[in-house]
């Protein structure tokens, strides 16, 4: 398996989707990236990282989609 390094905005992830085994971010309707929910190698604390990272785009994108609605009202 090989492993690369990527540098994002987590600001522009317009969605989250998952399944069993990975993340899903939307930075677009045509960009995807794929993450596995507990990559290899990775220890328990930046395991609990990772998960409250993802929480937190999860909790900014809700914001902003329920203030996008009530602006739209």
């Amino acid at each position: 398996m090989q492993y690369s390094t990527i540098a994002f905005d987590w600001d522009g992830i317009i969605r989250i989707g998952e399944d069993q085994r990975n993340y899903y971010l939307f930075m677009s309707r045509a960009q995807i990236l794929f993450l596995p929910k507990h990559p290899d190698g990775l220890s328990e604390t930046d395991q609990l990282r990772f998960e409250n990272l993802i929480g937190r785009v999860r909790k900014r994108i809700r914001e902003e989609y329920r203030a996008s609605s009530e602006a739209a009202k």
